[in-house]
């Protein structure tokens, strides 16, 4: 028994974990997916005015593109932000726009420059390759963020770094939920299993007990018969 369970659970244990990389390999590729979607909606020459100043705040493609996003934003509520960053030659990540609301304290406005060190971030700009990045921390929280480069369809120029945010937490709860199936069975089968062994052992025990009595009844006729 203790063979067989020790079996089970290294087998559930492995199911559970391929269950757990196939739900994040598909979500990363629905995600990356969605992105790229999103990204090739871009209005380019849009993109190409707004300058990454408080002067877009006044402009008209800089309003148009934010409301874009905010609509997305909204139709979606498991995509918290969405944001376009540039990068000035030799320069830190700087926000085009973002979708917070502009009157809370994670609202980015043109121009904020984008302090924290995200390696995936880095590997965009750098490679100009989409990219999903694994759990990061920032200012603002613990997110999965897919990140897209925009590329002018023309020159070729890098417009921007289009970026969706996932909570982090949603993110593994979901491949969590995914994965417990296999875990739950293998948990069902170990208690039946544990059950099994100890009804087994229940039987065993009453056998060897109806036995003694028995042995007991005989001692006690076999002594009767001594003494007559």
């Amino acid at each position: 028994i203790i063979a067989i369970g020790t079996l089970v659970m290294v087998t559930g244990g492995l199911f559970t974990w391929i269950e757990a990389r196939t739900a994040r390999k598909a979500m990363h590729a629905t995600m990356m997916a969605q992105a790229l979607m999103l990204a090739a909606a871009f209005d380019h020459e849009k993109i190409a005015a707004l300058s990454g100043t408080a002067e877009d705040l006044t402009s008209a493609d800089y309003r148009y593109l934010r409301d874009q996003l905010t609509r997305v934003r909204d139709s979606n509520p498991k995509y918290r932000y969405l944001y376009l960053l540039g990068r000035r030659e030799g320069q830190r990540p700087f926000y085009f726009l973002g979708t917070a609301p502009e009157d809370s304290e994670d609202h980015s406005p043109p121009g904020q420059v984008y302090f924290e060190a995200s390696p995936t971030l880095e590997q965009v700009f750098a490679s100009r390759s989409p990219q999903l990045s694994p759990p990061f921390t920032d200012r603002w929280g613990t997110w999965v963020s897919a990140l897209i480069p925009v590329v002018h369809p023309q020159n070729g120029a890098l417009l921007a770094v289009f970026g969706i945010d996932v909570d982090a937490r949603d993110w593994q709860s979901k491949i969590l939920r995914r994965s417990m199936m296999p875990a739950l069975i293998t948990c069902l089968i170990i208690v039946f299993m544990g059950a099994g062994a100890g009804f087994l052992r229940r039987r065993h025990l009453d056998a060897h007990v109806a036995a003694l009595r028995r042995a007991e009844t005989a001692l006690r006729e076999s002594e009767t018969l001594f003494r007559l």
